[in-house]
């Protein structure tokens, strides 16, 4: 099989064609040869692969199998001459990557012009959204998601893990019952995050674990919002370190009973490739040593 990955282009380009005579013709290259190179990539394998008609091409089951993992297979090669073409430059290119707004403005954006003048050939196209966009229809290269990841065809890689804590502000503090145990919590007065809506926040302290009845008028999906809406003196809020952290140095939040927190929020960076580009590869290397920092 020395001719492995050029029968798998050939083999794939026959089956997107529909016929051997387009294919051939795209290839520039005779039907008769371009049969015969799949009917041995057939025999080397040692299964039929389609099925052939006088009026079309079908797929075997097997066919099918080969050409969605040959496609595959076809993709990592072509990142690998990529990754291996960057290996020897300076990394350049631009950079797309889909992310929850509150983690592009409350974190990279904190940490975004350091990497650009480090990499100044790096170019970005930042798309923020609250949703899990879809990599390979719109494009991107790279993801970053927090919270455990549905089971998918795309590469998974832990870059970091957060938690979350309880805050409130000064002045909503002063007009509170003084905090000191778990059992002053008010049963009112929460700031909530999506289902999260007249419901409890499970929470842990030293490997014991509380269920913490919660109740207020206001939920949004962004933990962002909520706490701006915190720092306003709107209650009290669950919210993740990395957002809360800059209302925490600005006195606008305070850490309620710092010792409880949530169980570890893992920090994903998500493509579509295990053979990244260079731009992409050292971007994630970034994240990862600010995210530890």
């Amino acid at each position: 099989m020395k001719n492995f990955l050029t029968d798998i282009e050939l083999f794939i380009t026959t089956v997107q064609a529909g016929s051997f005579t387009k294919a051939a013709d795209s290839l520039d290259m005779a039907k008769s040869t371009l049969s015969a190179r799949i009917s041995a990539l057939e025999k080397d394998l040692g299964i039929l692969l389609l099925n052939r008609t006088t009026r079309k091409l079908e797929l075997t089951e097997a066919g099918q199998l080969y050409f969605d993992k040959a496609k595959f297979i076809l993709k990592e090669a072509d990142n690998l001459k990529i990754e291996l073409k960057n290996f020897q430059k300076e990394p350049e290119g631009l950079l797309s990557i889909t992310m929850t707004d509150d983690f592009a403005k409350d974190f990279l954006s904190l940490h975004l012009l350091e990497f650009c003048r480090t990499y100044p050939h790096i170019r970005f196209n930042l798309h923020l959204s609250q949703e899990i966009d879809d990599l390979i229809i719109q494009h991107f290269d790279l993801a970053i998601r927090i919270g455990e990841q549905p089971d998918s065809q795309l590469i998974v890689r832990q870059i970091a893990a957060e938690f979350c804590q309880l805050y409130a502000s000064p002045e909503y503090l002063s007009k509170i019952a003084k905090i000191t145990s778990i059992a002053d919590l008010p049963q009112s007065g929460y700031i909530l995050f999506k289902s999260d809506f007249v419901s409890t926040w499970q929470l842990e302290r030293e490997g014991d674990n509380f269920t913490i009845p919660v109740r207020g008028n206001l939920m949004t999906n962004s933990p962002g919002m909520n706490a701006n809406l915190a720092a306003t003196g709107n209650g009290i809020a669950l919210l993740p370190k990395l957002v809360a952290a800059k209302f925490v140095q600005e006195g606008k939040l305070q850490t309620i009973l710092p010792n409880l927190k949530s169980r570890e929020i893992p920090i994903y960076a998500v493509t579509t490739s295990k053979l990244l580009p260079e731009k992409t590869r050292i971007f994630i290397a970034f994240l990862q040593k600010k995210l530890h920092s």
